[in-house]
């Protein structure tokens, strides 16, 4: 169990979300109304809720509010917006005496927070809900009791906790699997029995194996299917933080979809991670930590690199950020 926990805890800092066909809706209501940002938010250091914020008031609601216990530290993470803008899906250890990845479940709630469901109720690690086109949560599932690699495999399931099956049995041990806009591809970054990186991958998710397009983590597809955003160390330009990582800082990068054009957006010695897009395709969001005494806020940046702004500036610790509605707050 402590290889696998290993393994799970990599994972996690990696992360940084039926298909099949281009059945997109013509109007994505993530894209409509006032700037809106979504995001998991730790406050006073213990436990994990699930934030929004009216960017332009800066009015902000917490929607979960599951508190922490004397033993465990209770998180809800990783929100996801639905197409038609009225759900939101996210993990959480809320019903799990366990906190951290193997107690991860999927969970689904109304946009104003009511209504909480649990979707998924098993021993695995359950991550990254994502929205399909047709309104379906795809998320990864990689068994968490067994000594050897784990196989990560990807999974379907309604908001009603009803239907769920696998359409991916086993991509090895994958973590930050995006799937695309359309719901026929995904992006992912793999690793190896030694914790190497094997690369970033696109695949197919009618085909038996990924296309290597270069080297990263945290992949995340542009709102067109055509570009990926991802984070690499491979500059070297900082130090990881904190007991747990090694190596060095990552930086934010892009790429096109079938690995050309690949460029840098940021150039920090700060911790860059949890990317994310805009609905209009025009910026990613990103979350950034400097050094050990400082938190992570959510910044946005161009997709061509040319304006930064930052969008959070509190001293609660903000990750894996979700916008909607209107970019027009976003100036430099």
């Amino acid at each position: 169990m402590k290889r696998v926990a290993r393994y799970l805890l990599l994972g996690w800092f990696l992360l940084a979300a039926g298909c099949g066909g281009d059945d997109r809706p013509k109007e994505d209501a993530r894209a409509t109304g006032p700037a809106t940002l979504l995001f998991a938010a730790s406050e006073g250091g213990r436990g994990w809720d699930i934030y929004v914020e009216n960017v332009v008031t800066g009015t902000r609601t917490n929607l979960t509010n599951t508190p922490s216990t004397a033993t465990s530290e209770l998180d809800d993470r990783s929100p996801t917006l639905s197409p038609d803008g009225s759900m939101i899906a996210y993990t959480s250890t809320a019903d799990n005496p366990s906190d951290g990845l193997v107690g991860e479940e999927i969970f689904v709630m109304r946009r104003d927070g009511s209504k909480q469901r649990r979707l998924t109720d098993d021993d695995d690690v359950d991550v990254q809900p994502q929205w399909t086109p047709k309104g379906r949560i795809f998320f990864t599932n990689c068994p968490s009791s067994q000594e050897a690699v784990p196989g990560c495999g990807l999974d379907l399931i309604l908001p009603d906790g009803s239907g769920r099956q696998t359409i991916v049995g086993n991509i090895g041990l994958a973590f930050g699997v995006s799937l695309s806009p359309g719901g026929d591809r995904i992006a992912y970054a793999g690793l190896d029995e030694t914790l190497q990186p094997l690369g970033l991958f696109v695949r197919r998710l009618d085909s038996a194996e990924g296309e290597r397009i270069g080297e990263g983590g945290s992949p995340q597809w542009s709102p067109d299917g055509d570009r990926i955003a991802f984070l690499s160390e491979r500059d070297e330009n900082g130090r990881c933080l904190f007991r747990e990582c090694v190596g060095h800082a990552p930086e934010l990068y892009l790429v096109d979809a079938d690995g050309s054009s690949e460029r840098r957006l940021t150039e920090t010695s700060a911790v860059e991670s949890f990317a994310g897009w805009t609905p209009d395709g025009e910026w990613i969001l990103f979350s950034r930590i400097r050094d050990e005494e400082d938190d992570y806020d959510v910044y946005a940046v161009r997709a061509d690199g040319s304006c930064e702004v930052q969008v959070t500036d509190t001293e609660a610790w903000e990750w894996s950020a979700t916008w909607s509605g209107s970019t027009e707050s976003l100036d430099c």
